[in-house]
């Protein structure tokens, strides 16, 4: 088996079931927005073309910027049954093996220029994530909603306890601050 073949992944071979209408095929489905509505509910009818795609032997992924553990009440109810990415693309999650598959980290150099552009911009909420958990350093209003939107509470942290292993920063702020840290970004 090679990198071309459908059930090859990353060195795993999955268990790939061939039979129905759908069988040899693959829907991916974003989170926000697509599957999930504005109330943070995924509508019945969602849910049911989900299972009526799967149980005709499609294969159902999601591709989301969350993490695998801040999807879980989304990926509860849906069931994908094929690897799903989370933290745009940072790692590839086999939901049914609860296992990584694939992970891509910060690098740890930018450490220092991350914690320079939170003590120049101290009026950003920002967050960080891990594979397990999310983390406030600088809180506001727009880190409190985003607990409140995923349902995760995010622990704070300092920066000098930065996780090593993260995937990914989120600096949330009002238009006129993201418009400064974007001059800032392109004048260093």
């Amino acid at each position: 088996m090679n990198n071309t073949d459908p059930a090859y992944f990353g060195g795993e071979v999955l268990n790939v079931q061939m039979e129905g209408r759908f069988s040899g095929t693959l829907l991916v489905s974003d989170i926000d927005g697509t599957l999930v509505a504005a109330d943070q509910r995924i509508p019945q009818a969602n849910c049911d073309a989900v299972a009526q795609y799967c149980a005709q032997g499609g294969r159902f992924a999601l591709a989301s910027g969350r993490t695998h553990s801040t999807a879980g009440r989304i990926t509860r109810q849906l069931m994908p049954n094929a690897p799903c990415i989370f933290i745009n693309g940072a790692e590839i999650y086999d939901l049914q093996s609860e296992r990584t598959l694939y992970q891509r980290f910060l690098a740890p150099e930018l450490d220092d220029v991350l914690r320079a552009y939170g003590a120049r911009f101290p009026e950003t909420g920002v967050l960080v994530f891990t594979a397990d958990r999310q983390y406030v350093i600088q809180g506001n209003r727009w880190t409190d909603e985003h607990d409140v939107l995923t349902g995760v509470p995010s622990v704070p942290i300092t920066w000098d306890e930065l996780p090593l292993r993260k995937y990914k920063l989120v600096f949330m702020a009002p238009a006129d601050t993201v418009q400064r840290m974007m001059r800032y970004c392109a004048e260093q």
